[in-house]
């Protein structure tokens, strides 16, 4: 079965469904490549450590340096 393709993300929802459609998100919002420049080759930076666990971080295009995804508290975070 095709996929339908979503042209111009109007709604939140849309823009979502498109990201994961166009394969740069799964469907639990963790980054697969860079919106940008394509690239798949991520980092992790501006880290938030609560009781000695990581709370949350930023996940940025090693290319580009694009920020494609925050991960906190268990969720990415579109």
């Amino acid at each position: 079965m095709k996929k339908k393709r979503i042209k111009k993300p109007k709604t939140f929802e849309q823009y979502i469904e498109w990201l994961i459609q166009e394969g740069y998100t799964k469907e639990n919002g963790e980054p697969i490549k860079c919106e940008k420049c394509g690239c798949k080759k991520f980092k992790n930076e501006n880290y938030y450590c609560g009781e000695s666990w990581v709370e949350e971080y930023t996940v940025k295009c090693k290319s580009c340096g694009t920020i494609v995804g925050h991960w906190a508290y268990g969720n990415w975070q579109i």
